[in-house]
């Protein structure tokens, strides 16, 4: 956690999309197998999805996952959901 507060935005961004990537085909099938507009992973797992971007994890919610996790949270959005 200590690390990743370090980073720079970049390099946080950098690192999501590089997850993102090499982890394509696991995402796609957790949207799928949850139904979800977006996941919260930390660690491999899955640990909170929703369906929209009404109950997209805030600040606080982010916060609190960090705090008992010890780790900061990749959220992914499904991009069905972001197309118009």
């Amino acid at each position: 956690m200590e690390e990743y507060k370090r980073l720079s935005d970049g390099e946080r961004s950098y690192f999501h999309a590089l997850a993102r990537e090499e982890n394509s085909s696991w995402i796609k099938s957790q949207l799928r197998e949850h139904e979800a507009g977006w996941l919260v992973v930390v660690d491999g797992r899955v640990i909170a999805h929703g369906r929209s971007l009404d109950d997209y994890p805030d600040e606080a919610e982010i916060r609190r996952i960090c705090k008992k996790t010890g780790q900061f949270p990749f959220v992914f959005v499904n991009d069905l959901l972001l197309s118009i």
